[in-house]
């Protein structure tokens, strides 16, 4: 399976107003442009199979190898 990068975002919580820490870790590519935030320094090679099938981003609470 072919490796990608992901990071770990802020993404805007409507209830709050303001963002918060998302539980899961996003690939950049196919991510809406607006209501993330990337945290670069976060960066972390995964398994493309480790996202949700169609979607850009991994289950809640995932943590790539060698995370915390």
């Amino acid at each position: 399976m072919a490796k990608i990068t992901v990071y770990r975002v802020k993404a805007y919580d409507h209830q709050l107003g303001d963002y918060a820490d998302s539980l899961r870790w996003w690939h950049k590519e196919g991510t809406p442009s607006e209501g993330i935030v990337f945290i670069e320094e976060s960066a972390a090679e995964i398994d493309e199979s480790d996202l949700i099938t169609g979607t850009p981003y991994t289950a809640e609470g995932y943590n790539p190898p060698g995370h915390q």
